[in-house]
This record gives C-alpha cells, sequence and structure tokens, in this order.
C-alpha cells in the first residue's frame, strides 16, 4: 500500500493534471529579477525589512523583527511574516494588483506550512513565489504531484537514524492511514460521512467531528502492525457512494491515477508506482513487477546557483508530459480473488521485511490490543486507572479495593 494520486486529489482536492512544479530560475544577475528582495518587491510589494518592527494583527504587543534567508541561504521567507503582513479581516476593498499580492503570499502561506513544509516548519521558500506571478497559470500546475513528491521524499529521509524530524504534507499521511486502517483511527461522531458540500473527503476527519482518540504509545502501535490483518484492512475505501458524492472537479484528471511516472516537485523527481498496489485499484496483484529505471538518479535540489531544472529533469519531464501513455492497465479479480492475493502475499514475504519489532523471547508482560474489540477494552483499562489511581492516593485501602 501507498499514498498515490488518487489520494492526494481525493482528500485534499488538489489538481494533479497539469504541467509539472518546475520552471527556470529567473532570480539572479541578467535574469529577470536581479536578487530576491527584488522579486518580493514586485510580486509581493515588499520584503521583510531587518530594521522593521511587525505586530501581530491580533496582538499589538506582540511584535518581532524579520530578515530573508537563514545561515544557508538568503531565498526564504519567515511564515509569521507573511502571515502578519498580508492578514486582513477583509479583502473586498482591496485594489486588484494589491489583492493579487495578498492571493500570492496565502499560496505561499500554504505551501510553507501545510503542502510541501520543510522540517523548519516555519520558513518557505522561495522558489515558489516566481511561479506565482502568474496565478492562473500556477492554478493548472500539477501541485497534487508535487506535494506527493516531496512527501515521498521525506519519507524517505525519515528512515534515517540522524532525522529527528519529518516534513511533507503529513496531515495527508494521516488521513490516508485512517481511512484504510483501524490502527490509531479516531471514533467518529457519524461515522463514514460522505456529503461534505463540495469539500474534499479529507474533510470529514475534521477536528470537530471527531469524538475520541485512540490511547496508546509508539511501542502499542507498532505490534498492533505487526499484529494486522488482512480483515482489518481497506484496500479501496473511496466506493462509487464516495466517488458520487465529490464535486467534479475531484475527478478531473482521474484517467492519470495508475500512471507510472515521476513526479516532479521542483528540486525533487520521485516515482509513481502505482503497478505495485493494484489492490487499491481493484486490481489482481501479480508478481511481474516492473524494475525501477536503472537510470533514474534521486536528485536532491543540491547544485549550482544557476541550475536550470527544466534541463535537468527533461528526460522526466518528457514522460510526464505523455502520462496518459503510461498509465498501468488492471486485471479484475475474479471471484473474491483469494487464491491470487494469497499467493502474491507468500511471495511478498518471502523476500520482504514485515515486522517493526523484533519477535518476543520472553513471554510479553504487557498486552498489546490487535483488533478494534480489544482495543476498546484496553482503552477502557486505561481511562479507569487514570480515574482510580488519584481516588487510590487519597482514599487509601477503600480506594485500593474498589
Amino acid at each position: 500500500m501507498t499514498i498515490t494520486l488518487q489520494d492526494v486529489q481525493i482528500l485534499l482536492g488538489l489538481r494533479i493534471d497539469g504541467p509539472a512544479v518546475v520552471g527556470p530560475n529567473v532570480v539572479g544577475q541578467g535574469r529577470i529579477w536581479p536578487t530576491w528582495p527584488s522579486c518580493c518587491d514586485e510580486l509581493l510589494g515588499s520584503h521583510p525589512g531587518r530594521e522593521t518592527v511587525y505586530h501581530d494583527p491580533n496582538d499589538e504587543e506582540d511584535v518581532a523583527t524579520f530578515r530573508m534567508g537563514s545561515s544557508q541561504i538568503d531565498s526564504m521567507l519567515p511564515l509569521r511574516w507573511l502571515r502578519w503582513t498580508f492578514y486582513r479581516e477583509s479583502y473586498d476593498d482591496l485594489a486588484p494588483e494589491i489583492f493579487l499580492r495578498h492571493v500570492r503570499a496565502y499560496i505561499l502561506f500554504m505551501i510553507g506550512c501545510f503542502l510541501i513544509p520543510d522540517t523548519s516548519r516555519s520558513h518557505v521558500s522561495l522558489q515558489w513565489l516566481p511561479l506565482l506571478a502568474d496565478v492562473d497559470s500556477f492554478s493548472r500546475m500539477s501541485l497534487g504531484g508535487a506535494v506527493l513528491a516531496h512527501l515521498y521524499r521525506e519519507l524517505c529521509y525519515a528512515t534515517r537514524p540522524t532525522r529527528t524530524y519529518i516534513a511533507g504534507c503529513v496531515a495527508l499521511l494521516q488521513v490516508w492511514s485512517w481511512e484504510r486502517l483501524y490502527i490509531g483511527r479516531p471514533t467518529l461522531r457519524v461515522p463514514q460521512i460522505i456529503d461534505l458540500a463540495g469539500r474534499p473527503l479529507g474533510c470529514r476527519w475534521a477536528e470537530d467531528r471527531i469524538r475520541e482518540l485512540p490511547a496508546g504509545n509508539t511501542m502499542t502501535y507498532r505490534d498492533e502492525f505487526d499484529g494486522l490483518r488482512m480483515s482489518q484492512v481497506i484496500m479501496t475505501p473511496y466506493t462509487q457512494a464516495v466517488l458520487a458524492n465529490l464535486p467534479l472537479q475531484f475527478h478531473d484528471g482521474q484517467e492519470i491515477w495508475r500512471a507510472r511516472v515521476p513526479l516532479i516537485s521542483w528540486k525533487r523527481a520521485e516515482w509513481h508506482l502505482p503497478d505495485r498496489v493494484v489492490r487499491q485499484f481493484s486490481g489482481m496483484p501479480t508478481t511481474d513487477i516492473e524494475p525501477m529505471d536503472p537510470s533514474f538518479r534521486r536528485i536532491d535540489g543540491r547544485g549550482r546557483a544557476d541550475q536550470d531544472w527544466t534541463i535537468q529533469y527533461r528526460d522526466y519531464l518528457q514522460i510526464w508530459e505523455e502520462r496518459r501513455a503510461y498509465v498501468v492497465p488492471i486485471t479484475p479479480l475474479v471471484g473474491t480473488g483469494n487464491r491470487e492475493v494469497g499467493a502474491y502475499l507468500r511471495w511478498y514475504r518471502s523476500w520482504a521485511s514485515i515486522y517493526l519489532l523484533q519477535p518476543q523471547i520472553e513471554p510479553p508482560e504487557t498486552f498489546f490490543p490487535r483488533s478494534p474489540g480489544e482495543r476498546l477494552v484496553a482503552d477502557y483499562y486505561i481511562r479507569s486507572s487514570a480515574i482510580l489511581e488519584p481516588l487510590a492516593g487519597a482514599g487509601g485501602q477503600n480506594a485500593s479495593s474498589l
């Protein structure tokens, strides 16, 4: 299982079809803008001043000074500066050009804090700003593909022992998991909400719809993953009833949900491989897996300042432009498909590492629930213990016996 373009479009409502999110370098000597501050001044109307004192629009006593960049590069904007500078109670009285600057600032803020954040969670790269010079053109780009490429790369980096934090759209990762797995899934006030009044499906997990969250810890969840059964997994949560209630724009481009193509997020390229998760598309799994392209090079975005990424990604961009020619065919399951799935799982387990924890040598001293029913019992016990422990301390032996 993995997150695919289908999940990005249905859960977040982002556009997945369109040109890749990448462009030529337009800032530097001899280019459109000589420096990043001059680019900000034209597209946003200003840039952080080193000596300027800014006030929180909601709290005049909260003040701060900002500057562009960090210790590594000078093309970063503080997210808090964007919020403080461009916040308005109403945008109705703004002139068209001023309003457009606020639109650019809002999109830049959403990219930096939610869609494509880095590990700092406090700054956003200005590499996205030139693409917003023409907002209409940017709206036709595959922003969903960029979000997924960035998340793929950050999930890879998060496995490194030296990495403490994870970047990328972790809300997408979380909601994707809740749609398919019971592990860590909250209890909803109204289960399986379908009609969301034109909003993407991920909104049915909004905070006001959640009744309670499960109680557990890292060890609990790892043990539950190791004990996961096929009956506890929802491979295809997007039923016809769900899809029928989504706005039409969330279906635009569904023919490339199964496209085996590279996804590009400016300086990053990652492969989208739906042929390895065909069960998510109601297909019959196969052991005839096409290997990765041996010529593929994982580019980490480190290079010369004058690097033109449209040239660097020329081959990948060509495949993306022809994405409809790379759609993976699906063979529907016959009947229950238990035989085919069983054969696939035996092949998969023969080489894959499928456990997170080492097997127990001694009898376990702690009970870890392995099913939703056991989870409810464990949650009830944990909450009961939290209530009774203070009583035991205050009431002595009688409370302890209770």
